[in-house]
Parts: structure tokens; C-alpha cells; sequence
């Protein structure tokens, strides 16, 4: 009987674990999908999201030029990340050269 309660409590923890692990990946997806409207569409066709780690948004690009031109909508768009998806918490912009 306690071993069927165990495994419950387990169950529970499993699926509220993975709701949060969807709702974030959820809300990625979003800002994935709207990237074009937070970066603005020229920013958005050569430099590209592609991952979040440590509450950073890794961005990657293939020109250095880029780079500097983000840097330049940086802030602003940290903060419209920051108001449209506070549930990610991103706390800041990395950005890099794709490597070939």
C-alpha cells in the first residue's frame, strides 16, 4: 500500500515537472515565432534565435556586421522580451557567429 503511494506522489511530481519544461518551451516557441516582430524584419531574416541557457538568449548570425547592428536594438528588444515573456526570464542577449 505505501509503495502505491509512492508512486503517485511520483506520478504528480513527473507531470508538474514536465508542465513547466512545456510552458517554457511553449513561451520559446513564441518568441521564436514572433522573432520577426521583435527584432524587426531585417534583423530578424540574418540573425536568428536558437537557443536559451543560463537565462541568456543565445542569437547567432553569419556576418559581423550583424552584430553591430543588433547591438544597436539590443536594449529595446531586451526589454520587449522581458515584458512579453517574463516566464522565460531572460536576462540577457548573447550573440555569435555561426560557425560553418
Amino acid at each position: 500500500m505505501l509503495e502505491d503511494d509512492f508512486s503517485k506522489a511520483g506520478d504528480i511530481l513527473k507531470r508538474f515537472f514536465d508542465s513547466l519544461a512545456d510552458n517554457n518551451y511553449s513561451e520559446y516557441s513564441v518568441l521564436i515565432n514572433n522573432w520577426e516582430k521583435i527584432a524587426g524584419k531585417d534583423l530578424a531574416m540574418a540573425v536568428k534565435p536558437v537557443d536559451i541557457k543560463d537565462n541568456f538568449l543565445i542569437l547567432k548570425t553569419d556576418h559581423p556586421g550583424w552584430i553591430q547592428k543588433f547591438k544597436f536594438k539590443e536594449k529595446a528588444i531586451l526589454r520587449e522580451i522581458k515584458k512579453k515573456y517574463p516566464e522565460l526570464e531572460i536576462k540577457g542577449i548573447r550573440i555569435s557567429i555561426k560557425s560553418k
